[in-house]
Order: C-alpha cells, then structure tokens, then sequence
C-alpha cells in the first residue's frame, strides 16, 4: 500500500467515523430528554444508553488511532514497527490500517 492509498484509506474512515461518533452523541442527547417513563421503560433506556456509551468510547478510540496514524505516515514513519523497527508488512496494514506494530511484535 503506497502512502497517497493508505492516506486516502485512513481519511474515509476517519470521515465514516466522526460522522458515526455524531450519530451515536445525537442518539444519547435525544434519549435523555425523555422524563416521562415507566420504571420498566427506564429500564431499558439505561441499558440502550450504557450500550450507546461504549460505541461512543469505542468510536472516539478509534478515530485517536487513525489519527495518530496519519502522523505517523506524515512523519514518514507509517509501515515502520514502533516496538522493534522493522517493517510493517502490506498485508497487515491493510487488514488494519492504524496498526503500530509488525506481526512480529503484535
């Protein structure tokens, strides 16, 4: 994967994500407007709720390592392991393209 495909590639997701990351933040505002409910209708909005959380956190996560990826491929440091140096094999960063480390190391 040469750097302008890996570029490309690492930005749609960022865009796919903060796009998803706003849906999911839309979602929890919305939901907590709703005040009138039965106990067993509280119930299960906290659990939609915790459920809506952890995509967030996971999302947020997420687009943390995509980011720091693309400094890594601005720095020129992309296909390089951070734990031992050695490269890091196409086929790897293209199965995940905000890995850190050679398959060696992960």
């Amino acid at each position: 994967m040469d750097n302008s495909a890996a570029k490309a590639s690492l930005e749609k997701m960022r865009k796919d994500l903060i796009a998803r990351v706003s849906r999911i933040e839309g979602h929890i505002r919305r939901d907590g407007e709703a005040l009138n409910q039965d106990s067993e209708e509280a119930v299960v909005e906290k659990e939609n709720d915790a459920v809506l959380d952890g995509l967030d956190a996971q999302g947020r996560s997420e687009l943390a390592q995509i980011e720091h990826a693309l400094q890594r491929l601005a720095q020129g440091q992309y296909h390089v392991c951070s734990k031992c140096g050695a490269s890091i094999g196409t086929e790897r960063l293209q199965s995940l393209p905000y890995t850190t480390f050679c398959k060696s190391c992960a």
